[in-house]
């Protein structure tokens, strides 16, 4: 089969299992947009159905530290030159009483060397906020992804959960090719006004299932918490809560518990009529509490923690906004096998030199190391990304980025069996994008 007919069936697959946008296809600074269509769950419109396609052509130059011991036929670690469909459908619909999303995704890669075109990841997310009588409001989400980049999820982030939020995929980020399911559930009940005192009690599970793979293991999250909270003024509030947490790696027998008691602050003052910016603060202490172990390497009993986050973001110049967030966290990520204590930082810049061309950086930084291995030592991982994009039309544009992706294992924890245990990777990516708004427009 042609390059040409791939592409073709590649184009035809995508159209019908649409995919959610990547970290590197995002859609962009929302309101403060340019000539390019903004996502249905931006745009402020009550109803809003948007497609969007993303046809790449992309290089890879990958350098794992163990090339030749460790690599087999599962893993994409060689780069080269390759070919990358993304797809994304993103539905939203916003009533007086009830806001409703939903995300549905797939990204397909042709590679050349194999002549082979390969569904890399999928996800898709389902959920709505309702607001209910008594100033209740009931949010509940539901999302599911195949093989998502989950070294990815190290990387602190700045955002705001929303109905329809998905499992963010990074097809980008991949480092193996061994078959994955990842699912999440969240569901959180508040009472109260957030300009007054509100009470909110939450919910979450999170599973990882290895579909049987040799030396993986299974991973199970379960979180339960309460947390008050009370506005001040206009622009800013205080919280205090308690959560409990469960985390079973592959059986019960290997299972930890945590609780944590936090404390929180966030002040959003209002810089001008036009600029606006926004600061939290949260400090956590946790209690980690771990069985007895057959390995002598691991601490049992309990082990205490400070943690928290600090995160800010800045609109400036209409066009422009700038984030950060520094995040010290207990991490279960499935393909280390245990959960690990994590130090992150972020940092991104975005907006608009012109009404057509928009500019993106960013930059991802974190290291830890085991919560259970008393020699356990430092790992860490970063990576750094520059995009631009031009619109030719308000629903067609071109791209290029840069992006540079490090990790180091080797002195550190166990992870998964093919996964190389240090990796540099320098990528370079060219594309079209096709914006589609099917609805409320």
């Amino acid at each position: 089969m042609s390059l040409s007919s791939h592409l073709l069936l590649a184009a035809t697959i995508a159209a019908t299992v649409v995919g959610g946008a990547t970290p590197a296809q995002g859609q962009g600074t929302g309101s403060h947009r340019g000539l390019f269509g903004a996502s249905a769950s931006s745009s402020g419109a009550p109803q809003g159905l948007d497609f969007t396609f993303s046809l790449i052509e992309a290089h890879d130059s990958d350098v794992p530290a163990d090339l030749g011991s460790r690599l087999d036929q599962n893993s994409p670690q060689l780069g080269g030159y390759f070919t990358m469909l993304i797809a994304a459908a993103d539905y939203a619909r916003q009533r007086p009483r009830v806001d409703f999303g939903a995300t549905v995704g797939s990204a397909l890669r042709y590679e050349p060397r194999f002549n082979e075109i390969d569904a890399v990841s999928h996800n898709a997310g389902i959920g709505l906020s309702a607001r209910l009588p008594g100033q209740a409001t009931v949010f509940v989400n539901q999302t599911a992804a195949y093989s998502p980049s989950y070294f990815y999820h190290l990387f602190p982030t700045v955002t705001v959960p929303s109905p329809g939020d998905a499992i963010t995929i990074a097809p980008d980020y991949l480092v193996d090719r061994f078959e994955s399911f990842a699912y999440g559930t969240t569901l959180r009940l508040t009472r109260g006004s957030s300009r007054g005192s509100s009470v909110t009690a939450t919910g979450d599970f999170n599973r990882t299932d290895w579909r049987q793979e040799v030396g993986r293991l299974d991973l199970a999250t379960y979180n339960v918490g309460a947390e008050f909270a009370h506005g001040l003024a206009r622009t800013g509030g205080i919280s205090g809560g308690y959560r409990y947490g469960i985390g079973e790696f592959g059986h019960v027998g290997r299972s930890t518990t945590e609780h944590e008691v936090h404390v929180g602050l966030n002040f959003a003052p209002a810089i001008s009529v036009t600029r606006r910016a926004m600061f939290r603060l949260n400090v956590a202490t946790s209690t980690l509490e771990t069985p007895q172990s057959a390995d002598f390497a691991v601490v049992a009993g309990r082990r205490y923690r400070l943690l928290g986050d600090l995160e800010g973001s800045y609109l400036f110049r209409r066009t422009w906004q700038a984030r950060a967030k520094y995040s010290r966290d207990l991490e279960y990520v499935g393909v280390l096998g245990e959960p690990v204590f994590t130090d992150g930082a972020s940092a991104s810049l975005e907006g608009f030199i012109t009404y057509r061309l928009n500019v993106s950086t960013s930059v991802r930084y974190s290291t830890g190391n085991s919560a259970l291995r008393r020699d356990a030592r430092n790992f860490e991982t970063y990576t750094s990304d520059v995009r631009l994009r031009y619109a030719w039309t308000p629903s067609l544009g071109v791209f290029a980025e840069y992006l540079y992706y490090f990790y180091d294992f080797r002195r550190s924890m166990q992870i998964a069996p093919g996964v190389p245990i240090s990796l540099a990777r320098n990528g370079v990516r060219v594309g079209l994008v096709l914006w589609v708004p099917a609805l409320g427009r």
